[in-house]
């Protein structure tokens, strides 16, 4: 039989990516990569880790601005008009 199709019964669906489910690799290992990248970039670059503290500092003060805009999407979200 030279051309098997999908729709014969001893034909079976082939993986495209075999390392796909691949088991051992936790869910968080992306997460410290990105986190170890972040550290390095801020010690590569010096004036962007002091960007992100002064950053950070002001969220301190604005926070009652932040809590205000979060407020205003989560209205804006809960209470538009659901279609049907």
């Amino acid at each position: 039989m030279a051309g098997k199709r999908p729709e014969d019964p001893e034909w079976e669906l082939v993986d495209d990516e075999p390392n796909s489910n691949r088991p051992g690799r936790p869910k968080w290992v992306p997460l410290v990569l990105l986190l170890i990248l972040a550290i390095g970039l801020f010690l590569l670059f010096p004036a962007a880790y002091a960007f992100a503290a002064r950053a950070a500092r002001h969220v301190i003060y604005l926070w009652w601005l932040i809590l205000l805009v979060g407020l205003g999407f989560w209205l804006l979200f809960a209470f538009r008009k659901k279609d049907g």
